[in-house]
């Protein structure tokens, strides 16, 4: 959907802005733990995993803290690869 890809880009932006402050320690563990991830992504429980917990990980704390507030939809969906 629209909001959905809206906040693909509002997470894409946040690691860009990131990365470009010097900070690529996040980026480094989270090219690390995807190539983990992904060697066993055949696993049906690691690829429910991947779909439905993953892209929570890249929320900031306020969006974990107030999940409905900037958004028409009850959930916040993305992707991680």
């Amino acid at each position: 959907t629209m909001d959905a890809e809206r906040r693909r880009r509002r997470r894409g932006a946040r690691q860009r802005h990131r990365e470009a402050a010097g900070n690529n320690e996040f980026s480094r563990a989270k090219k690390a733990i995807e190539q983990k991830v992904n060697i066993l992504r055949n696993l049906p429980e690691v690829d429910y995993f991947t779909k439905h917990f993953v892209p929570s990980f890249s929320l900031t704390i306020d969006e974990i803290s107030h999940p409905f507030e900037n958004t028409s939809d009850s959930i916040a969906v993305g992707t991680l690869f």
